[in-house]
């Protein structure tokens, strides 16, 4: 299997695996990231309501709300220029509007660059965020309601150019390489924090699961 491939399964670890690709498939008996939530919202637990890889994954929760959210959030070094992959699972429900948001925040030593991709489960989209707004950069994302399932979701974005690079999301993959990643201030740091926000409505409850998290630095 290439690296970088979109098999969402089995991935081929490199010679230097332990300095550029870390996964996490939340089995740990403790949650290894920084979990926090709104006033009225619980924070991200580890949970084995649902999983897809093991007997556990992250549980996010929000109550019935204006502005309700929970966030999962880690920092890891940066050590590799060039393309940039984080892969995960998720399972989202349906019964209200609200989104699952990736965010990537890139500090290469030069600048900061930020990319953020958000999925809708009721519209069924995928959306990234450029300096020229939102995108919808894909459509039917989610099986149609009421039908659900786990979805393998893996975003690239290039630090050579600053550039999104390819998402793969279910079957669909799209080439991202047209737009830009939204720019920050120069930096002498290296690190890559990654960030998981889950937003609720006052329109009721929602969930979320995520599971087997992988970042790379050897995408090709």
């Amino acid at each position: 299997m290439p690296r970088g491939a979109p098999d969402y399964g089995v991935y081929e670890r490199p010679a230097i695996a332990e300095q550029t690709f870390w996964e996490d498939t939340f089995e740990s008996p403790v949650l290894r990231w920084g979990a926090n939530s709104s006033a009225g919202s619980p924070n991200p637990v580890l949970s084995q309501v649902q999983q897809w890889k093991g007997i556990q994954s992250v549980h996010f929760a929000t109550v019935a709300g204006i502005m309700e959210w929970g966030t999962l959030t880690r920092q890891f070094p940066f050590v590799r220029p060039g393309k940039v992959g984080v892969g995960f699972f998720t399972l989202l429900e349906s019964r209200t509007p609200g989104y699952l948001q990736l965010g990537i925040t890139i500090r290469d030593g030069n600048n900061i660059s930020i990319a953020y991709l958000q999925l809708d489960r009721q519209a069924r989209t995928a959306t990234i965020t450029t300096p020229a707004g939102p995108v919808v950069v894909a459509n039917n994302c989610f099986p149609a309601i009421p039908l659900n399932c786990w979805i393998p979701v893996k975003l690239v974005v290039n630090t050579n150019t600053d550039m999104y690079d390819r998402l793969f999301i279910g079957p669909q993959s799209i080439d991202l390489s047209t737009h830009a990643l939204t720019l920050g201030v120069a930096t002498t740091d290296s690190m890559i924090n990654i960030a998981f926000l889950f937003t609720g409505d006052i329109a009721g409850d929602r969930d979320a699961y995520l599971d087997d998290f992988i970042l790379s630095q050897n995408e090709p």
